[in-house]
């Protein structure tokens, strides 16, 4: 991973006010300090006591904006009036010369202010035809101007109030990007009687939405990865934990390795009741857990394990999966079977797991794997499904083998009459152990 530069990326909008912004003081969260200017962006940036050190300020505005707030108390008339006329006009015809103001702008802003100012402007009508194109505009340029940078400051206070969704719904679009980059946000709520602006800290709106994204793809997808560190902070270490190993055996096809998870679990949920109290996302984790507890966690056999595993995952759509997790269920199923019916074999679970013992040649080379060997051992019906599961099993697990050229047909692929498949084979199997022709 590329390392970070310290340092915060300003986003702030500006907006549209015949009148221009009024000079007042603005009031920061941090040490209660004070900052009298006409634009919140410069009040941020002039902050000399709050945590943030802001070396480059994205400017969000439209053609219409009141760009010209933005020029320095002893800056340009010249620019002033420019930007005055410009984004009164607000047409399309003046946006070349526009352009050039606002380089301009940029270069007084980074002069007076010491940071790298990039002023984005784009359309003022939003419509239903345009909104696309404005969303265009900010997934493109806004992201690439914030990459390398460690935190992120969003001011919220001027603009039209769809900016700050817009870019917020693109942050969200991004969030897997982003990563660990620090997000903070803020809003300066104005006080017409005392002429003061606070700054209001919003910075638990981002977590909110981090930790709404983590709890959808664990529902969704079982990836708690992004999910457990919060569980953890919650004081659930050891949910966080089996959410953590639960996500790996899935995503590494580890699925073997539920059997011992679907153990643990009942024991694991006892810590919520520990809790004096479950807010409310936490209390969404338990009922999925618990969800996933009644699925798997009611069996003691490994292969009941994972057999409901299998149909847990295909209820998810994750057909891959779920397909590894059936054809285990199957394996080992036979691989209990054939060991309590082995006379020197002591241990009923000695074969499962033993990728070696399912496909050894037999002694009949025409057979060349007890695979091959036991499907012929199945009615034709049986037979036939058996061995189509297996070609798509393999062509899943080895990237279509032998025909790697050809996509695996997933799209058509369902697993509902595998799954039946499986449960004759599991009657099968009882009825052999139970002595029954």
């Amino acid at each position: 991973m590329t390392e970070r530069k310290e340092g915060y990326v300003l986003i702030s909008f500006i907006g549209r006010n015949k009148d221009g912004y009024d000079t007042v003081d603005y009031l920061l969260p941090e040490n209660e300090e004070k900052i009298r200017t006409n634009d919140t962006s410069i009040a941020l940036i002039r902050s000399e006591k709050q945590h943030w050190h802001i070396i480059r300020a994205v400017i969000i505005g439209t053609y219409t904006s009141s760009w010209a707030e933005l020029v320095p108390e002893d800056g340009s008339e010249d620019l002033r009036h420019r930007l005055e006329v410009l984004c009164k006009e607000g047409n399309e015809e003046s946006l070349d010369d526009l352009a050039e103001a606002l380089k301009e702008l940029s270069l007084c802003y980074s002069e007076r202010f010491g940071v790298d100012m990039i002023p984005l402007v784009h359309r003022s009508d939003v419509t239903e035809e345009t909104i696309s194109d404005i969303a265009t505009d900010y997934d493109t340029n806004i992201i690439d101007l914030i990459n390398g940078y460690s935190n992120v400051l969003i001011d919220i206070t001027h603009g039209f109030r769809h900016m700050p969704i817009l870019l917020f719904q693109i942050f969200q679009q991004h969030m897997l990007e982003l990563g660990d980059v620090n997000v903070e946000l803020v809003y300066g709520e104005y006080n017409k009687d005392t002429r003061i602006s606070r700054f209001r800290n919003l910075q638990q709106y981002w977590e909110i939405t981090k930790l709404t994204d983590a709890i959808n793809r664990f529902r969704t997808s079982c990836d708690g990865s992004e999910l457990a560190p919060y569980v953890r902070a919650a004081g659930l270490p050891k949910i966080a934990n089996w959410i953590t190993r639960f996500s790996m055996i899935i995503s590494s096809d580890y699925l073997m390795q539920i059997y011992s998870l679907a153990r643990s679990l009942p024991k694991y949920m006892e810590a919520f009741f520990e809790l004096e109290t479950i807010p409310a996302w936490l209390n969404q984790v338990k009922q999925m857990l618990e969800d996933i507890q009644e699925r798997i966690s009611c069996f003691s056999e490994p292969y009941d394990i994972y057999y409901a595993f299998a149909e847990y995952l295909d209820g998810k759509g994750l057909l891959t999966h779920a397909t590894i997790a059936l054809a285990a269920a199957i394996e080992t199923r036979v691989a209990v079977t054939y060991a309590r019916l082995d006379s020197s074999c002591s241990d009923d679970y000695a074969y499962v797991g033993n990728y070696n013992w399912w496909t050894r040649y037999s002694d009949d080379p025409q057979n060349k794997s007890f695979r091959v060997w036991f499907s012929k051992q199945l009615p034709n019906d049986t037979s036939d499904l058996f061995n189509t599961f297996y070609e798509k099993r393999n062509m899943i697990a080895h990237a279509a083998g032998s025909r790697w050229k050809e996509e695996p047909a997933m799209t058509i692929f369902s697993l509902a009459k595998y799954l039946r498949m499986a449960k004759d084979i599991f009657a099968m199997m009882d009825a052999e152990e139970a002595g029954v022709d």
